[in-house]
Formats: C-alpha cells, sequence, structure tokens
C-alpha cells in the first residue's frame, strides 16, 4: 500500500472529524450592554438590545437570535408590534433589535435565545409615579427645626438593581418647595432600599429653620436621560415642641429648638419647658427697657440635660453647647422683630435686658441659645439652658440692625431713596436722588452719633468725587468737605423722618420701609450691608438691602466726569449657582433739593447685567454697564 496515500485519507479523517464537531458544537447566549437603563414611557430604549453569539468561543455570523420581552406588565414592544422579536446575527456574532417602552412602569427583563442556550440580555426600567414624603424632624430627634428630609419613593425602580443607581441616576435633578418657595436641596446616594422593597432617593431641604405650621411639599423629580419632570405632592404638619399661650392673650408661643449639626457633631437638650408671664411677674423681670414694645409678653425657657453628641473618636474639641431656637406667635409680625434677653453678658455681670442677633420671617424670630452666653441666664456653661425672653420692637434705632433697609417716601415719589446700613448703633446713610438736570446723585453719611435719649441720629452728608467705575483709580478719589448734615428720627419700627441741609437748603421728609421682597416662610443668610473692595477701591461700593431671599443692590459710583453716579439692581435673586444676578438700571428724575418731587419724570434704562457671589463677610462683584465690565472681589465695609 501506498503509504502516502494512506497518510492523506487519514489526514482527511481527521478533517473531516473536526468539521463535525464544530457543526454540532453548542451555541452560547450572552448580552453585550447589560447595565441597567431607564426607558421612558412610549419612547425607544436608550441604546440598542444586543446578544453576542459565540460558538466554541468563535463569533457566530448568520444565526437566528430570538429576543422575548414580558408578555404582560412592564415590557417592551418590538418592531414587529409583539413582545418578541427576531434578528440574525452579524460578521461579529451580534444580533440587534430595537424597542420602545409600554405604559407599565416597572422592571422589563429581555432574554435572548437561540438554540438551546438562552442568556439576560437587557435590564430596563420603566419609571412611573414617585410620592414623597416629608419627614420632620429627621432621624428621629428631638424638636429639629431646621432639616427637612424629603425621601422620593420610587416603587418602580428594583432593589435588585440598586447597586446601580449611582449610574442611573447620575445627571438626576430634584427641586422642591413648601408653599410655593423653593428649598436647597442635596440628592444623596447610594440608594436607599426599604423594608418592603420600596427604593427611595433621599433629599434633604435645608432652611436655617422652617416655621411650624401646615406646608404644601410639591417634588420635582427628574431621574435623568433626557425624563420630563415627575411631580409629587403632599401636606406636612411641623408641631411646635412646647406651646403655651401668652400672657397678653395675643396669640400662643409657639417654641422650637434643635441642636446643630455638623458632620458627625450634634447637640441635643432631653427636656424643654416653658412658662409665659409679664413683666412684673413672679419669677420674671420688672420691665423692659424704656422704648421697646414687646406685645405678646415674656417667656421663659428651661432646657434640661444639654449634651453635644460626636461619632468621632476621638472626640474633637467641641465650641460651647448651643441650640437653635424658633418663636412663632402664630401671628404676623411686623418688621423690626428682636428677640430681647434677660440675664448677665460677659461685659455686665448684672442680669439685663439685651438685644440677640435675631433673623425674622413674617412670622417666626430665629435665635441661638448658647451654654453661658447668649440668651442663657449664667455665665459659664452647666449643661443647662435658661433663658427669659421677649419678641419686641425697639421704637428707637439704636439696637442693631433694627433701621437697616431700603427707605422710600411711597409711590407718590417714587425713584429715590435711602439706604441704611447698621452696625451696633452706627449707621451709613446713602440718599439717593437727582441734581437740578434730573441726573443720578448720591450723597453719603458715613458717621455721626445719636443723641442722648437715643431718638435722632445726626451726622454729616458728604458728596464725594472720583474716577469712573470703567477704570477706577483710588488715588482720584476726593471725600471734599461736609455738603450739609442729616437727621434720622425713627418713629415706629417700619417709619422714621429725616431732616436734611444741603448746600444751604432745608428739608424734612418721612420715609416709611420700601416692600420689595416676597415673603417666605424661611430664615435665610444674611446678606444686607455695605460691600466695597477694600481701601485699595475705597470710594465705590454697593449697599445692599435684603427682605426675605430678596436683596435690591444700590451701585454707587462715578460718571466719566468724576461725579457721583448710582446704578440700581432691584431683583437680585439667587440663581441655581447661588450667585445672586440682576439688570442693571440707571434712572433719570425729578430734581429734588429744594423743589416739589415730580414722580412722572422719572425714566428707568437698562444698561447692563449685575452679579455677586457672597460669602459670610466676603464674596465677588461682576458688572457690566454699556460695555464697560468690571470683577472685582468685594468683602463687608466695617465703619
Amino acid at each position: 500500500m501506498d503509504m502516502r496515500t494512506l497518510g492523506s485519507r487519514a489526514f482527511a479523517c481527521v478533517l473531516l472529524v473536526s468539521a463535525t464537531f464544530a457543526a454540532h458544537a453548542q451555541l452560547t447566549v450572552a448580552g453585550v450592554y447589560t447595565a441597567l437603563r431607564l426607558v421612558p414611557t412610549g419612547t425607544n430604549v436608550p441604546g440598542t438590545i444586543q446578544a453576542r453569539v459565540t460558538q466554541a468561543g468563535v463569533p457566530a455570523a448568520g444565526v437566528t437570535v430570538l429576543f422575548t420581552a414580558p408578555a404582560s406588565g412592564p415590557s417592551i414592544v418590538f418592531g414587529g408590534g409583539g413582545n418578541s422579536a427576531s434578528a440574525m446575527t452579524d460578521a461579529s456574532g451580534i444580533a440587534t433589535v430595537n424597542g420602545v417602552g409600554n405604559t407599565e412602569p416597572g422592571l422589563v427583563q429581555v432574554q435572548a435565545s437561540s438554540g438551546a442556550s438562552s442568556a439576560l440580555v437587557a435590564a430596563l426600567v420603566i419609571p412611573g409615579p414617585i410620592s414623597v414624603e416629608a419627614i420632620w424632624p429627621p432621624h428621629g430627634t428631638f424638636g429639629d427645626l431646621s432639616d427637612l428630609e424629603l425621601h422620593a419613593h420610587m416603587p418602580w425602580f428594583p432593589c435588585a438593581y440598586a447597586s446601580s443607581a449611582p449610574a442611573v441616576f447620575a445627571d438626576a435633578a430634584a427641586s422642591f418647595t413648601a408653599n410655593g418657595f423653593a428649598l436647597p436641596t442635596s440628592v444623596l446616594y447610594p440608594a436607599l432600599c426599604t423594608s418592603n422593597g420600596t427604593y427611595e432617593i433621599v433629599t434633604f431641604g435645608r432652611v436655617s429653620a422652617l416655621v411650624p405650621g401646615s406646608y404644601e411639599i410639591t417634588a420635582l423629580y427628574t431621574p435623568g436621560g433626557g425624563f420630563g419632570s415627575l411631580r409629587s405632592q403632599g401636606i406636612l404638619r411641623i408641631d411646635p415642641d412646647v406651646q403655651v399661650a401668652t400672657a397678653s392673650g395675643n396669640g400662643s408661643w409657639q417654641v422650637g429648638m434643635e441642636g446643630p449639626k455638623d458632620g458627625s457633631i450634634g447637640g441635643e437638650c432631653a427636656t424643654l419647658a416653658a412658662h409665659a408671664g409679664r413683666a412684673g411677674d413672679d419669677g420674671f423681670p420688672a420691665a423692659l427697657p424704656a422704648g421697646v414694645v414687646a406685645p405678646f409678653g415674656l417667656l421663659r425657657l428651661d432646657a434640661t440635660d444639654c449634651t453635644w453628641a460626636s461619632a468621632i473618636t476621638p472626640a474633637p474639641p467641641l465650641p460651647p453647647l448651643y441650640q437653635h431656637l424658633t418663636l412663632a406667635t402664630g401671628t404676623s409680625l411686623a418688621p423690626g422683630a428682636l428677640v430681647y434677653a434677660f440675664g448677665p453678658t460677659a461685659d455686665n455681670r448684672v442680669a439685663h435686658w439685651y438685644p440677640m442677633h435675631t433673623l425674622a420671617s413674617p412670622s417666626a424670630a430665629y435665635v441661638d441659645l448658647v451654654d453661658g452666653a447668649a440668651g442663657d441666664d449664667s455665665v459659664g456653661g452647666d449643661g443647662k439652658l435658661h433663658a427669659t425672653l421677649a419678641l419686641a420692637w425697639p421704637m428707637h434705632g439704636t439696637v442693631a440692625g433694627s433701621l437697616q433697609d431700603l427707605w422710600w417716601v411711597g409711590p407718590q415719589e417714587n425713584g429715590w431713596g435711602m439706604t441704611l446700613t447698621q452696625h451696633g448703633d452706627k449707621l451709613f446713610a446713602g440718599l439717593f436722588v437727582y441734581d437740578a438736570q434730573g441726573e443720578p446723585r448720591w450723597l453719603v453719611m458715613s458717621g455721626g452719633a445719636w443723641n442722648a435719649d437715643g431718638t435722632v441720629y445726626s451726622g454729616s452728608l458728604y458728596r464725594p468725587r472720583g474716577s469712573s467705575y470703567a477704570a477706577y483709580d483710588v488715588t482720584a478719589f476726593v471725600p471734599g468737605a461736609p455738603v450739609g448734615t442729616l437727621n434720622v428720627r425713627p418713629q415706629t419700627p417700619g417709619t422714621l423722618v429725616i431732616d436734611y441741609t444741603i448746600d444751604g437748603v432745608a428739608g424734612t421728609k418721612k420715609l416709611q420701609r420700601q416692600l420689595f421682597g416676597a415673603p417666605t416662610p424661611f430664615f435665610l443668610a444674611s446678606r444686607d450691608d455695605l460691600w466695597w473692595g477694600g481701601a485699595k477701591q475705597n470710594g465705590w461700593g454697593i449697599a445692599l438691602a435684603q427682605q426675605y431671599d430678596t436683596s435690591f443692590g444700590v451701585l454707587y459710583t462715578y460718571d466719566g466726569a468724576g461725579d457721583p453716579t448710582w446704578f440700581v439692581a432691584p431683583d437680585l435673586a439667587a440663581q441655581a449657582d447661588g450667585v445672586l444676578a440682576s439688570t442693571l438700571y440707571l434712572t433719570h428724575g425729578s430734581p429734588w433739593l429744594g423743589a416739589a418731587y415730580d414722580p412722572s419724570r422719572l425714566a428707568v434704562t437698562p444698561v447692563g447685567t449685575l452679579q455677586l457671589g457672597l460669602g459670610s463677610d466676603a464674596g465677588n462683584l461682576a458688572f457690566s454697564i454699556n460695555g464697560a465690565v468690571v470683577n472685582q472681589p468685594i468683602e463687608r465695609q466695617p465703619f
């Protein structure tokens, strides 16, 4: 036998066996893109649904693959109109189909099969309605009035895929309002799944304090990926920790107290008690300071077993223990409300009445009680807070912040006004008026003093000169000699009278607070002050008046001739990034000094924009006026 022929036949036999084995090798189906995806109802699945088929590890082309979605419930409708579709693999062994989400919210799992092999090739979620649960106080804490915890429940999101949530919701957005007012929010991850299998995204609406009462909470949640917003509404009732009728019979004291939270550090008081009284009652001081009116009487608070808690080991040095306190009476509060406390202070160990740093909303006042300091009736910490308080209005303006605002005559003299900035009992007044030609001019009273009984504040008026706002040169700033005097005479918390003499011309005007901010139920960080660029930019700046969450800015600077001029930013509202922004306006009006003011001559012209990014004591001012751009770091101006 020819061994060469035998060898050839043997080789052919081996090839035949190998080919037969390949023809019968099992197909393997696997998913190509298995990450969880959201599918808007009635729209195409983002991307495509694909399966890869291999045979003995080699891509198998020309193989028919059957894709199947659930026959009922959440599902995908394929191109043929049913819940299944076939596709043939390409040269890479990949078969591709497209689908549209139906109207049933929930998880959709798509299977692909070929021959005896099948695999899960797509996990999709069709989003449905959300419900929002507003939780107060969060974490079961005692008397929490500042953190509103909002849980967005998504029962259609499978908890089995909770670990995928950070990627799925990476571009998610959430916004919440309470009674129509926006709450600053932050969406927190990772995912949270409840014991009943409901998926939640926890969002905190953070405000300085939320006043006791009923709130309609509206949530707008956008899961991302081009979805429209999902809306949910509910009612949240915040009850005070302690409620007691006022001694005057005018409403009731509603008290909320909470400890601060800073990372892993928090403080709480185990018990809180309150009782009301009048000046001179047993356990209460005999009288309030002269000129201070407290229409609700007095309130005594006793908080005991107050402790810091820290999850940090070892515990860091902790500040003096303090509690945030909210006082409401169930009635609307007029502007100028301050909380007064009775007790010793570091500079006066004899118990006396003194005003506390107070934030106010239309219905409540908010202060901090500090163990052994502000509000407490003893000096030196003892883990207890005992406070005698009054919600009061000073009839004279010597109290810090009581006159700080934007003031005007009213609509009958629309177009001019006065800003008052107050540090302690010191006032900085800016008169924003018009000269004989109707050009905007400003004068300032940068210093002064109260008379002996605290009823009149008097100082000199100046009309500075400087260089143009477009290229400010501090060496050109000249304060000049006084051009007159100004007296400020507070009448009520909402009205005052000014007497002025300017260039030998005397006059008197009765002013009231100019109301420009929409009331909100929250307390907000204070931005109102006089802001400047420091000594190197001496001579110009911006005066901010703040009412609730709206600020009114008056930019006082100089024109090309070096004369004082001013611009207004009347609706400085916070943008999404926290920056305050407004159109900037130039006004012209009626001659003001020694003439009857004519509001019909007021002309308002938009000339640019103004933006403010402010921290607690410093920030940045950027404005453009008729093409000139200024970008300047600023800080609060001391005086």
